[in-house]
C-alpha cells in the first residue's frame, strides 16, 4: 500500500473548507480537514468527509451514458459510448439553435460559482444563450436580493472573532458552516454575547445568552420590532446613519407599527425579550449578524432580510472590526462572479443578454436591465 495525501478544497458548499485527500494509488481512502488551511484550520463537516465517497460507492451511481429507448417514465435505457452521447447532445443543441436561436436553450447547475457552474455558463455562452438557472430561490436568494435593494449584504466572515455581540437568525452553523461555528464558539468563550433567533432547538440555540423563538414566518415583524426599540430608545448611531444611510424616516414610520407589545402577539416572543435583544445588539458591540436559509425559503424572505440588515445600518456595524464587512476583491483573483461580470471576452452582446428568460417581468433578478 502506497499512501499519499493530496491537499484540496471541498466544493460540497460555498464554505469551501480545506481538505486532505488520502489516497492509495488512484483510489481515495478517506477525506479529512486540512489543519494548515488558513480559513478552515482543520474544520470539516460530515458532508465533505462522506458525500464524495458515498456517491462513488453507491449502487445507484451511473458510470456510463444511457439513452432512453422506451416511453418517458418506463425506465428503459440503453448503454451507449461517450462519443455517441457527446455527439448526440451536440447535434440536438445545434438543431435547436438553428431552428429557434440560442435563446431557446437554457442550462442549470447547482451553483453559480465553482467548476460546474463556470463550465455551464461557458457552454451557454458558446451557444448564444443567457439562460442560466440555479437554485438561488431556495438558497441565499432572499438575502442576495435584499443586498441589491439595500446596497449592503456583507457577512461577518473572520470578524466573528472580534465581535462582542453576535446575532444569528435562522441558521444552524454547526451543520451548515463549521468554520463559522468554530469562530462563534471561540468568540463566546472570549466573552461575546450570543443572540439566536430560531424556532428550532439547535446547538447554537442552546449556546445562546438570549434565544428568541418566533412563530414560523413572523421573522420580519420581529425584525421591525427590534428596529422600533432602537428608534424609540434612541439607540441609533446617528453619525453613521447621517453619513451613509437613506430612507431612515420611512423605516422609522414603518417600524412604529410594530411595538414589542404588539409583536409579542404576532410572533410569540415576549416583549421583554425583544427589547432586551435590541438593547444588547445596539449597545454591546461591535456586533456581527449571521443570516441563514431559515429566512430565505418563504415568500417574505427578501423583506425579512432587508429588515434585519437595517439593524446593521442603524447601529453602524458595517465594515468595521467585529462587524459585517463589505466584500473586497483580492488583487489578481477572479472568482465565479467576477469571471462573467468583468471583461468583454466572457460576456454575451447586450442585445442577447436582455433576452434572458423572465427578463421583461423580473429585470432586477435576471440582470436584464444592465
Amino acid at each position: 500500500m502506497s499512501i499519499r495525501i493530496v491537499t484540496s478544497t471541498c466544493t460540497e458548499c460555498l464554505v469551501q473548507c480545506g481538505s486532505l485527500i488520502h489516497m492509495d494509488g488512484d483510489a481515495v481512502l478517506k477525506i479529512t480537514g486540512n489543519p494548515d488551511h488558513p480559513a478552515s484550520q482543520g474544520a470539516f463537516c460530515v458532508k465533505g468527509a462522506n458525500a464524495p465517497l458515498a456517491n462513488r460507492n453507491s449502487p445507484m451511481r451511473i458510470t456510463h451514458p444511457l439513452r432512453r429507448v422506451g416511453a418517458r417514465g418506463e425506465g428503459k435505457w440503453q448503454r451507449i459510448s461517450w462519443d455517441e452521447a457527446l455527439q448526440g447532445i451536440a447535434l440536438r443543441l445545434g438543431e435547436v439553435k438553428a431552428r429557434h436561436g440560442g435563446t431557446a436553450i437554457a442550462g442549470a447547475s447547482a451553483t453559480f460559482t465553482q467548476s460546474r457552474g463556470t463550465a455551464m455558463r461557458l457552454l451557454l455562452r458558446c451557444l448564444g444563450s443567457p439562460n442560466y438557472m440555479i437554485n438561488q430561490d431556495m438558497c441565499h436568494g432572499g438575502r442576495a436580493t435584499a443586498a441589491v435593494l439595500t446596497g449592503f449584504g456583507g457577512a461577518p466572515g473572520g470578524e466573528l472573532a472580534h465581535a462582542r455581540v453576535i446575532l444569528v437568525v435562522g441558521k444552524s452553523p454547526s451543520e451548515s458552516d463549521v468554520i463559522e461555528w468554530k469562530h462563534i464558539k471561540e468568540a463566546k468563550a472570549a466573552g461575546a454575547r450570543l443572540i439566536v433567533i430560531d424556532p428550532r432547538n439547535t446547538k447554537i440555540a442552546r449556546l445562546a445568552d438570549l434565544w428568541l423563538t418566533p412563530k414560523t414566518g413572523t421573522d420580519v415583524a420581529l425584525a421591525l420590532s427590534l428596529v422600533h426599540v432602537m428608534f424609540s430608545e434612541d439607540l441609533i448611531n446617528h453619525d453613521f446613519v447621517e453619513q451613509w444611510c437613506s430612507g431612515t424616516e420611512a423605516l422609522r414610520a414603518r417600524a412604529a407599527e410594530y411595538p414589542p407589545e404588539r409583536v409579542a402577539g404576532i410572533t410569540g416572543v415576549p416583549a421583554t425579550a425583544i427589547t432586551e435583544a435590541a438593547r444588547i445588539f445596539a449597545t454591546g458591540g461591535p456586533a456581527s449578524m449571521v443570516l441563514g436559509h431559515g429566512i430565505d425559503a418563504h415568500a417574505g424572505g427578501v423583506d425579512t432580510a432587508m429588515a434585519f440588515q437595517a439593524l446593521l445600518g442603524l447601529t453602524g456595524n458595517i465594515d468595521r472590526p467585529g462587524s459585517n464587512r463589505a466584500a473586497k476583491q483580492i488583487p489578481g483573483y477572479r472568482g465565479g462572479f467576477a469571471y462573467f461580470s468583468s471583461g468583454a471576452e466572457f460576456q454575451l452582446p447586450l442585445e442577447l443578454d436582455q433576452k434572458i428568460l423572465g427578463g421583461e417581468r423580473f429585470p432586477l433578478g435576471t440582470g436584464a436591465d444592465t
